[in-house]
């Protein structure tokens, strides 16, 4: 949806974000953490890419676009992925403590 490196930083870490307060619901656990590491590797490259996907269809040339794309992507779960898993995480012992605060 932008097409600088530096333009997608704040919606695919407010995407983690998001994506970690849903996961919270997710069982087993493992499973949380797995999609907590996964997810925000898919929301990079789909913030690069669905906007262009129309352009894929054509026949035309390849474009260095796609290559961009790719290191764009890969420079956002550089940093969206180690927020996901933390915020899972946090999340996660929050809700534990919180559930184990009421029980008593």
């Amino acid at each position: 949806m932008f097409d600088s490196l530096s333009g997608g930083y704040i919606p695919v870490l407010v995407l983690a974000l998001v994506t970690a307060w849903v996961l919270v619901k997710v069982r087993p656990v493992w499973l949380r953490f797995l999609l907590a590491f996964l997810l925000p590797i898919a929301i990079s490259l789909g913030w690069y890419f669905l906007p262009r996907l129309p352009s894929l269809f054509p026949p035309r040339d390849p474009d260095a676009w796609i290559e961009w794309g790719f290191a764009a992507a890969l420079v956002w779960s550089i940093f969206s992925v180690p927020l996901c898993v933390l915020a899972t995480l946090a999340l996660t012992l929050f809700q534990h403590f919180r559930g184990r605060r009421h029980a008593s």
